[in-house]
């Protein structure tokens, strides 16, 4: 077929080619199942005999109507896809006869396909084929073709919507406007299209104006990465199973890109958005970057690339693939400075200030967005009633544009509640919805958060070196550079990116087009500081803009004076809640007028200068008729920043005056409104007025509340990082002391994403503090400290560090060490610092040899953790000792080695395979080996791996990649099944290991029950049989606790451990009770060793497979060891698990850090579900932590309901060091909420202040 025959009939039919061969099938099962009731449709992706679905009749022949699927995934490709579909079928009738044959009754056979028919008489497709078809057939044969779907689809609105992928942009607005009803439907369809032309016209460009640029948001937009928070839906079986799936196409999308993706790896934030699986799963999403990060544009780019296809714009197909959104969503972008407005009881619409919100509207968002669309498209009436019926039976995309501009916090709390509250309702009644909200990170700290069971928590990241030399290319073009121009702007920018500040400057969208400018203008000849880098923008801004407007070149100084004023003006306002950064025309001159008569000049000057501001010639740019605003916020608070600096009186010895510089950036400095007019301000200081500003961070670090919080340690640290004191250095050294004092160093980690740093590490320049800190990083590290505070100090280092001035230290810290525990901690920071999968084995075992590192089960994870598993083929008794310990059981853990290259790196993984059992991921369509690369990506290898010499470790690891490329089955537990199989095999190399007892447990777990008939009968420690088969038959005996008793009375003593693993496995709760005594004997008598091995082994079964025991606290006896009820903790449901706790682990005092462990466990979930005592659980969860630092990483992401009250979370904070991190940021938060309810505007100190008084 053409290319113009395509584009023909592509018009006139649904796009079934965006949907895979699987959606389609389901497809056109729905329109058949419609046509004909009574179908059996039959699941997608099994061998179905050429059936996928047949209708059955109920009547005595048994009569039948089979339909068979045929998806050609892209008609175009295919020279002439009527003749290609006709001799594809000419090879099918066959199957299709023998079908018809096995199976007497059938009355027809139909043929489903996407490709469309011809049909001229006699020789078009449609005749030909039905010709073909029915030429040997005993039942009639027929074909639905393109047209005959498109027909039926048609008449389906339903279905249409279930499957949205396939809707072309035009389709979409006609469906969207007859959801609302017939009787008004080309009005609606006017304001729909009307809505969609306004919002696109006015996202087409960047809001950020650049000097000779074409602002034109396709040409300009980089995608900056952005991190799914995953972490706070562990506990949680829905949201866990929602977050695997979420990490599985995070994971497939990297791979796509060439790379292997960790846990959290930043992907393109639009990339994401767009990719419809991401946007089903994670469909509403709150989205926190900092200043200049990009969110708007974002938000914009994402809008547009909808409206493209609801407008059918060309230009879509030119978008990068990977951003052609397959569903398509009708859009809705929201600025929420005029929700906040609307929320407030005013009209954001309205010409006249202060206007009343209409009376016949409620302040839900609901009613905000069809007032929105209602005046977006040229006031025609839209109500709440026609968005819910748009709502019914669409696909809605919905974005909340700058929640952190809300700055009033009263109002802002509220919003959040409103948001919250709508997303629930609309989600409900929704066909599809997926709904965005930006906002800095630290417009959350403040306010109740959104609920974390609704909403996820993406974060932009910074801009790596392709991206930032993506944008430059891009900017280039945009700007018409000549290519000798770009090439010199290339060679710049390679150069100053090789200098760690200029790449911090360059680290988002709005700096780094800055910083282009400046290159551009001024060459090489760039300054440090963040706010003399927006000093010079502004510089070159005017400049150029005075050559094309006297205005300018006239009043140019005034215009920057003026600038700032309004810029103080409107960031003060916005933080009332008075105008959220917008000024009335009127206002304006008046501000204007004002202004002049304040400074001395002439006040004739305001209708000049009020019409230069009107034509856009500088920053302000007009928001909607009559209404001006900063075109984007960090310039607003540059400005602020700007003003607050150059307004400050000098206030000599004798005279003092008020509002100083110091007494200023006390006032800034505390409220997080004006947190980035902070670092503006700050970078406005003088090398002589460096010393007073230090004394200022000192002062806000030792405050009563404020210094319990990261903040002062925090901004000191990123004013550092703005090259703030570089003039200075005297000063610059204390401020590094004062950040990195005892423990200062916490507040510079990173896990506070309400902090200036948005969640990520802070890093500091050359010369600026960064060789101190890392050497402060690692002098923490040497002290073995808690895992959660090991992570995050190793993350920190490593963002501040290079690969080899971490070998360097890292490597000097060795002969430090004097405990066996010090340095098994010390190999563990080796590990999350990237040292012990970079450096070769024969430096490890150099190293190792010399410090002498001991051969422990703790030093043997951490060297497979780091892939390194070879490093044990060095000499035959570092061999011997690793397959012992792994045979033997003592290192658990499905740890995935980046590459396979001899049988040791598969060794770990073949022996607790429990992953791939998982039941989430069971695609029998896929073989084993697959479906983990989809879920963990896991690296098949692709060739074969080296042996080791040892015949056992090479048999086991061979017998494993044979399972890896075995089908996954849906029955695991037929005797002819691949994992049954492999289960034996490992049983026959290694004889009846702890592994292979492990395997079998989890094999049985995951499996039907199965009948007495059909297991033979055998005793747990009958070697004539199978250990597959004695599991089985073990776990039918679950209710009979004489049998389990009889197997414990011969069982020899590594027997006795293997038999408190099958029974806490398969055991009900009344055997349980029974045996309970012959349990507590056989867990007390085990070594530490031993039943750090039992408790691993429940652990992973549990967690990998998911399954929980029903325990009764009524059955069990009234006095257990702790033990045992720390080990029954992990088999139960978290009710279940603080009852255990709290009869048998209450009074624990002993030091067994498993049992710590449980206890420290049920009391997060505790804080979590928000029942509990305080004053209690933290005391646990102190007394835990100290003792189990190291599992402190398991808490995942903490929240309460209610939050930490007042007095708790001050005792916390007072003693940060002897809690978790994450439950340190949680009483910080309550701490913030409590601060920032005292918090006074600005303008009102300011005002008290007498700041602004002539004296």
């Amino acid at each position: 077929m053409s290319t113009a025959s395509w584009e023909g009939w592509t018009k006139l039919t649904y796009l079934y080619e965006q949907l895979d061969p699987e959606r389609f099938q389901q497809l056109c099962q729905a329109l058949i199942s419609l046509e004909y009731p009574g179908t059996q449709c039959f699941p997608v992706g099994q061998r179905d005999g050429g059936r996928d679905a047949v209708q059955m009749f109920a009547n005595p022949q048994g009569g039948y109507r089979i339909f068979q699927v045929k998806f050609v995934r892209n008609p175009l490709s295919i020279d002439d896809v009527h003749k290609w579909l006709i001799e594809t079928m000419k090879g099918e009738i066959p199957k299709i006869l023998d079908i018809l044959k096995r199976k007497k009754g059938a009355i027809e056979y139909i043929l489903v396909s996407n490709v469309p028919g011809t049909a001229f008489p006699g020789s078009g497709s449609i005749d030909t084929l039905n010709e073909l078809l029915n030429a040997d057939s005993p039942v009639p044969i027929r074909a639905w073709w393109r047209d005959d779907l498109d027909r039926r689809c048609d008449g389906h609105a339903d279905v249409r919507w279930a499957y949205p992928d396939m809707l072309r942009g035009t389709d979409l607005l006609q469906a969207l406007a007859e959801s609302i009803g017939g009787d008004l439907l080309g009005n609606r369809l006017d304001v729909l299209r009307s809505f969609a032309v306004e919002q696109f016209d006015l996202d087409n460009e960047v809001r950020f104006k650049q000097v000779e640029l074409s602002n034109e948001i396709l040409n300009l937009f980089v995608d900056v990465p952005a991190v799914i928070h995953l972490a706070h839906e562990e506990g949680r079986r829905k949201e866990e199973k929602r977050a695997l799936q979420i990490r599985e196409i995070v994971q497939q999308i990297a791979q796509r890109d060439g790379s292997i993706n960790d846990r959290n790896e930043p992907v393109g934030a639009a990339r994401l958005l767009l990719h419809d699986d991401i946007a089903k799963l994670s469909d509403l999403v709150v989205l926190e970057g900092g200043p200049g990060q990009g969110k708007s544009t974002l938000a914009q780019y994402v809008c547009q690339v909808h409206r493209m296809r609801v407008l059918a714009k060309h230009d879509f197909r030119t978008l990068p693939k990977a951003h052609q959104a397959k569903s398509v969503r009708f859009p809705i972008k929201v600025d929420l400075r005029e929700y906040a407005t609307w929320l407030s009881g005013k009209n954001p619409f309205s010409q006249e200030a202060d206007s009343e919100r209409p009376a016949n509207s409620s302040k839900s968002l609901e009613s905000f967005i069809s007032a929105l669309i209602s005046e977006r498209s040229g006031g025609r009436t839209f109500t709440v009633d026609d968005l819910s019926a748009v709502a019914r039976s669409s696909s809605l995309l919905i974005v909340l544009d700058g929640l952190d501009e809300v700055a009033e916090v009263r109002l802002r709390n509220d919003m959040v509640k409103e948001i919250g509250s709508a997303a629930r309702r609309m989600k409900e009644s929704a066909a599809a919805l997926q709904m965005l909200v930006t906002t800095r990170p630290s417009a959350l700290a403040e306010v109740s958060d959104f609920p974390s069971k609704l909403f996820q928590r993406w974060t932009l990241t910074r801009l790596g070196r392709p991206l930032i030399e993506e944008y430059s290319e891009r900017w280039a073009k945009s700007r018409r550079l000549k290519p000798k121009e770009t090439a010199n702007l290339r060679k710049t920018l390679a150069e100053k990116l090789d200098q760690p500040h200029m790449r911090d400057l360059a680290r988002n969208p709005m700096q780094l087009a800055i910083l282009l400018t400046v290159i551009h203008t001024r060459g090489g000849s760039l300054p440090d500081k963040r706010t003399a880098l927006y000093d010079i923008y502004v510089e070159l801004f005017l400049a150029r803009e005075a050559e094309k407007s006297e205005i300018v070149k006239k009043h140019q100084e005034v215009l920057i004076d003026l600038h700032r004023y309004l810029a103080w003006v409107l960031h003060s306002e916005a933080e009332t809640g008075r105008a959220l950064g917008k000024i009335e025309a009127s206002r304006l001159r008046e501000l204007i007028k004002e202004y002049l008569i304040s400074e001395g000049r002439d006040p004739a000057w305001t209708k000049e200068l009020f019409t230069g501001l009107a034509q856009r010639v500088v920053f302000l740019v007009g928001a909607v008729e009559g209404l001006f605003e900063f075109e984007v916020q960090p310039l607003r608070e540059y400005f602020a920043g700007r003003f607050l600096y150059e307004t400050a009186p000098y206030s000599p010895v004798g005279n003092p005056r008020r509002g100083t510089k110091d007494e200023r950036f006390d006032a800034v400095a505390r409220n997080t409104h004006w947190l980035n007019v902070t670092r503006f301000y700050a970078g406005c200081f003088s090398k002589g007025e460096l010393p007073s500003l230090v004394d200022r961070l000192e002062v806000l670090c030792v405050d009563s509340d404020l210094g319990l919080t990261s903040h002062p340690r925090s901004l000191s640290a990123t004013l550092v990082a703005d090259w703030v004191f570089s003039q200075n250095p005297r000063s610059l050294k204390k401020v590094i002391e004062l950040i990195l004092d005892k423990d200062g160093y916490r507040s510079l980690l990173g896990d506070d994403h309400y902090s200036t740093s948005g969640g990520e590490p802070i890093t500091l320049p050359d010369g600026c503090g960064r060789i101190e800190l890392l050497e402060r990083c690692l002098g923490v590290l040497q002290g073995g400290p808690p895992r959660d505070i090991q992570v995050s100090i190793t993350a920190l280092a490593q963002k501040n560090g290079t690969r080899e001035e971490l070998y360097r230290l890292w490597l000097e810290g060795f002969p430090l060490l004097s405990s066996i525990n010090e340095k098994i901690s010390w190999i563990w920071s080796g590990y999350f610092l990237g040292i012990l999968n970079s450096r070769g084995d024969d430096v490890l075992l150099s190293l190792f040899t010399e410090f002498d590192v001991p051969l422990h089960d703790e030093v043997i994870q951490a060297v497979i953790a780091a892939g390194r598993a070879s490093y044990f083929t060095l000499r035959p008794d570092l061999l011997a000792y690793f397959r012992d310990a792994l045979f033997n059981g003592f290192i658990s853990g499905f740890r995935i080695p980046r590459k396979s290259q001899i049988t040791v790196d598969l060794l770990c993984v073949a022996l607790n395979p429990m992953a791939l059992l998982n039941n989430y991921h069971h695609d029998i369509r896929r073989t084993y080996g697959e479906n983990l690369t989809r879920r963990v990506g896991f690296v098949i290898p692709q060739s074969e791996l080296t042996p080791v010499q040892d015949s056992r470790i090479d048999a086991v690891v061979r017998s494993f990649q044979g399972l890896l490329h075995s089908p996954q089955q849906e029955d695991l537990q037929s005797t002819d099944g691949a994992f049954n199989q492999y289960i034996k095999q490992v049983e026959v190399i290694l004889g009846r290991k702890w592994p292979v007892w492990g395997m079998a447990c989890s094999l049985s777990l995951v499996s039907k029950r199965g009948k007495r008939d059909e297991i033979p009968v055998s005793e747990l420690f009958d070697d004539s049989v199978s250990v597959v088969d004695r599991v089985r038959y073990a776990r039918l005996q679950a209710g009979n606790a004489a049998w389990w008793k009889r197997q414990l009375e011969a069982a020899t003593s590594e027997e006795r451990q293997i038999w408190a693993l099958v029974a806490l496995a398969f055991c009900g709760p009344a055997t349980l009770a029974k045996v309970c005594s012959e349990l507590d004997d056989v867990v007390e008598s085990l070594s530490s060793r031993e039943s750090i091995r039992l408790l691993g082994s429940i652990e992973q079964i549990r967690g990998w497979l998911r399954v929980f025991r029903d325990v009764r606290l009524d059955l069990l006896p009234d006095v257990m060891s702790p033990r045992l009820a720390a080990i029954l903790t992990i088999w139960s449901s978290d009710g279940m698990r603080r009852e255990l706790v709290d009869k048998y682990l209450s009074g624990y005092i002993g030091d067994e850090a498993f049992v710590h462990e449980a206890i420290f466990n049920s009391a997060i979930e505790r804080l979590r579900s928000g029942h509990l005592e305080w004053g209690v659980e933290i005391e646990r969860i102190k007394r835990g932590y100290r003792v189990v630092g190291d599992y402190a990483l398991h808490i995942g992401h903490l929240r309460s309901s209610d939050g930490i009250p007042l007095e708790v979370a001050r005792k916390i904070a007072s003693n940060a060091v002897a809690y978790p991190i994450l439950l340190v940021r949680m009483a910080e938060v309550s701490m913030r909420r409590a601060l920032a309810e005292k918090t006074v505007p600005l303008s009102k100190v300011a005002e008290r202040g007498g700041w602004f008084e002539e004296e």
